[in-house]
Order: C-alpha cells, then sequence, then structure tokens
C-alpha cells in the first residue's frame, strides 16, 4: 500500500459511515463470534430493473384455447425463447417449471430456484401480486418512489426519506447498507424538515470485514511511511475533535471518525474468530460462483457479517440489490440465471441462509420486489417491457406463505392485443411495506406510511396475517 492509496483508503473508510449520529454504538458488547439474535431483522432487496416475476412464478399450461394458461403462454412464448406452437410451450412448462396450488391458483416456480421452492413447500413464502408504487416508467422515479415508500414522490423530491430510515429511526436502530452507493431507502427523514433526509442511523459499508480505520501492524507492514501518517492521522483528529465548537458544520465528521475508529477493534477482533462461512465463500470463486460476482457475493458476506455482528453495528435493517432485470430482449437468456443467483440451491440467499444460526433465520425476513412490473406480452426482442404491476416476494420463517391477490386475472386476456398491455396495480406499496414495519414493531406501519389507511388495496385480499406477529 503506497502513500496515496493508504490515504484514500482511510478518507473512504471514514465516509463509509453515515455524517449522523448512530444509535447504539457508543455502548458496543464484546460477544464472541456469532452473537445471539433476538430482534426481528429486515433485509430489503431491491431488484434493479423490473423483473419479470411471471417468468419466475408462470402461469400453469392448459391446452384450452380459450384459457389464461394458454394465451398468456402464447403472448409470451418469445420471451421464453419458445416457437409459436402449443406443443413448445406445454414442454416447457413441463421440464422447466415445478406446479403448485395456492388456493385456486396454479402457478409453476422455475426448477432452478431450489431455495425457493424448499421455502415455498414449507409455508414460507408470501407472494403479494399486483402491487404498484409509481405509475411512472421511468426507473429513476420509479425507483424512488419504491424506496422512499411515497407515491407522492416527484422527479424534485429526490431528498426526501426513505422508509428504511424512517423505520429505523422509529425502531430507533440502525440501517446498514451493504450497496456500492446507499438507496434512498436507507436516508432519515431530517427533524428540521421531514421533507429533506439525513443519514443519521445509517451505516454504509461496501465491505464490512474492510470498514475499520488504517492502523499500523509493524509486522504486517515494516515500511515506515504508513505508521507515521496512522499516528499523524489519528493525533490530529483527536487534536481537532478537542478544539472544534460543538456548532461547527465540521463536528459530525470529526466524531463520526472517532466512532468508526473505537468501533474498528471490536469488529476486526470478532471477525477474526468468525471466518466466512464456506458456502458463502465459495460465491465469489470457482466452485458455486454467481453471475455478477463479485458484487452480490460480497453483499450475501456482508449480510452475514452484519447479522453475526448485530450486537456492534444494532443493524436490523439491510439493504441490498441485485442488477439487470431490465430485460427488454433476450428474456430467458438474461433474467433465469439472475433468479437462479438469487434463489437456487446453493446460491445467494440458499448459501447465506443455510449459514445463519436458527435463531437468526428464526428472527429474519428478506423482502425483494423491483421498482415496477413488466407488460403481459413480449416485444419483438424476445424480452418485455416496462409495466405498472409487480409482486413483491417475501421469504422467512415468521411468513405464512402463500399468494395474496389474484396472481393471474382473467380480465387481461382482454388486453392482450392492447398496446402495451401491463398488469394492474391494485395494492399500493404503502399497505405490503406497512404491514413488514408492523411486524417489525407493532404501530410502526401508520407511522412510516401515515397514508396507509386511504391507500388503495385489491378487494379480498388481507395482509393481516402475511406475518407471524
Amino acid at each position: 500500500m503506497n502513500r496515496r492509496q493508504f490515504l484514500t483508503r482511510s478518507l473512504l473508510t471514514t465516509a463509509a459511515m453515515s455524517s449522523g449520529a448512530i444509535p447504539g454504538l457508543s455502548q458496543i458488547a464484546h460477544a464472541s463470534a456469532f452473537a445471539p439474535v433476538t430482534a426481528r431483522t429486515l433485509v430489503n432487496i431491491k431488484l434493479d430493473g423490473g423483473p419479470d416475476f411471471r417468468h419466475l412464478l408462470a402461469p400453469a399450461f392448459n391446452s384450452n384455447t380459450s384459457s389464461f394458461g394458454y394465451q398468456s403462454w402464447s403472448a409470451m412464448a418469445s420471451a421464453h425463447a419458445l416457437a409459436p406452437s402449443a406443443s413448445a410451450w406445454e414442454q416447457r412448462w413441463n421440464q422447466d417449471y415445478t406446479p403448485y396450488v395456492a388456493g385456486n391458483q396454479q402457478f409453476g416456480i422455475l426448477n432452478n430456484c431450489g431455495w425457493l421452492k424448499s421455502m415455498w413447500e414449507q409455508g414460507k413464502v408470501a407472494v403479494v401480486a399486483n402491487v404498484y408504487g409509481s405509475p411512472s416508467r421511468d426507473h429513476a422515479l420509479a425507483s424512488l418512489v419504491m424506496d422512499q415508500g411515497d407515491r407522492s414522490s416527484g422527479p424534485a423530491d429526490s431528498q426526501r426519506s426513505g422508509w428504511g430510515g424512517r423505520l429505523a429511526q422509529n425502531l430507533g436502530t440502525n440501517v446498514m447498507a451493504v450497496t456500492r452507493t446507499p438507496r434512498a431507502f436507507c436516508y432519515a427523514p431530517d427533524p428540521a424538515d421531514p421533507q429533506k433526509r439525513v443519514t443519521d442511523g445509517m451505516i454504509a459499508a461496501q465491505d464490512v470485514r474492510e470498514l475499520k480505520l488504517f492502523s499500523h501492524d509493524p509486522t504486517d507492514m515494516p515500511h515506515q511511511a504508513q505508521p507515521v501518517i496512522s499516528r499523524a492521522l489519528s493525533s490530529y483528529y483527536a487534536a481537532k475533535r478537542a478544539e472544534i465548537p460543538s456548532n461547527s458544520i465540521y463536528k459530525r465528521f470529526f466524531d463520526m471518525e472517532q466512532q468508526l475508529r473505537e468501533l474498528g477493534a471490536p469488529i476486526e477482533d470478532r471477525l477474526q474468530s468468525l471466518p466466512v462461512p464456506p458456502a458463502i465463500d465459495a460465491l465469489a470463486g470457482d466452485t458455486n460462483p454467481l453471475l455478477d460476482s463479485p458484487y452480490f457475493a460480497t453483499q450475501i458476506r456482508n449480510l452475514y457479517d452484519t447479522i453475526a455482528l448485530n450486537d456492534i453495528f444494532d443493524a436490523r435493517i439491510a439493504s441490498l440489490e441485485y442488477l439487470g432485470f431490465d430485460t427488454h430482449e433476450d428474456q430467458k437468456t438474461e433474467i433465469e440465471v439472475r433468479f437462479q443467483d438469487l434463489f437456487g440451491t446453493g446460491m445467494g440467499l440458499h448459501a447465506l441462509w443455510i449459514s445463519l444460526p436458527a435463531d437468526a433465520r428464526a428472527n429474519t425476513v428478506f423482502m425483494l420486489s423491483g421498482e415496477f412490473g413488466r407488460q403481459i406480452r413480449a416485444n419483438g426482442d424476445a424480452g418485455s417491457d416496462h409495466g405498472e404491476g409487480t409482486c413483491t416476494l417475501i421469504i422467512g420463517e415468521q411468513v405464512n406463505g402463500g399468494v395474496y391477490g389474484e396472481l393471474f386475472p382473467e380480465a387481461e386476456l382482454a388486453r392482450l392485443n392492447d398496446n402495451s398491455p401491463q398488469i394492474e396495480g391494485k395494492t399500493a406499496i404503502d399497505h405490503v411495506f406497512g404491514r413488514v414495519c408492523d411486524w417489525m414493531q407493532p404501530g410502526t406501519g401508520d407511522v412510516v406510511f401515515p397514508g396507509r389507511a386511504s391507500a388503495p388495496m385489491e378487494a379480498g385480499v388481507d395482509l393481516g396475517g402475511l406475518l407471524t406477529t
């Protein structure tokens, strides 16, 4: 490491933590290895680009030419790389999907998503259908609406808080952002102006195992420049912290440097006794690599470390993302490997799941959604274009599995030949996200989503039993 690399690393590590107050870090516990998990934890995963969940959860093929199971497969055949042949659609259904029934709804889950199938069979996967946030099909705006949990957000409202940040503020806990750049989901509201956001309660960690500030180890780095710089920076920050006025705009920076320096030692000590589990380590290796390795693999490892060090970070909410779901062309090739990365046996979420102790699994819920859905008829490039309605998947041991909403509305058949036919959004995000907030702590749903009571909900849908209370 040369001088420039050292200085860059020091500055980036300091900036990795928010510039605001981080609740809980002043009282660091000293559990060994994996700390007990007694509090509920939400893992919010954005599938960036707007996934076609009907490629993952396909309608059952039906040879009756007027049925949904025939008409839908006909409309989407090219997105499955299929010829316009009913026999080809039926063969695809029989070979590549495992059939399931939820009430009177029949669907199939892609065979390469073994962990998702296993969790469904255990009754631990909920599919909330026809969810919507923004009517816009613009990625940036729709993502902002989903992350902020605010259907009124417009292009000029980028500084509003995220619903994860609002939830964390109400819980008195932190949000761990393990993405390259923190999502809008993670920002808390500014106490002085609710229309603005602050980084209070956010910990941004692209790499938890490199989060600590640099300190010189003479046995590891014999060169003399690094220890001199390290001692100089440490002394400088300590001196400035003692003399800087309490109302200075720079005070937060120096306070955060102190927090991060004090945090580094217990993190390093604990991680030395907490090796990366083999299943997670394999995600970025040669044995079981993910498509976008090492990015999502690193996020999974960071999430494992976050949960393991929950007594240090006090982060009950985590923010992840998986990129590449904007499948306008060659959808079968592009989307199926991504679903496998997420849900396949031995892949992302399964590798994490089998690496967690029982108490962590019992208290962790995953929520996966994109910024919008796709259209219900394939385009001319063997892909699908942007649409409004989508699904939200909620997975975990405290989930009461099933399909919430009508997964394949018969009314869609009359719209298949319309210009840009899409899934109709019926259940506002306020209800789905708010219900998860209530699971984290009863009563927080209406605080985080104050307009929830008047938000649209699909007729006949009741999310009250979505999660164990």
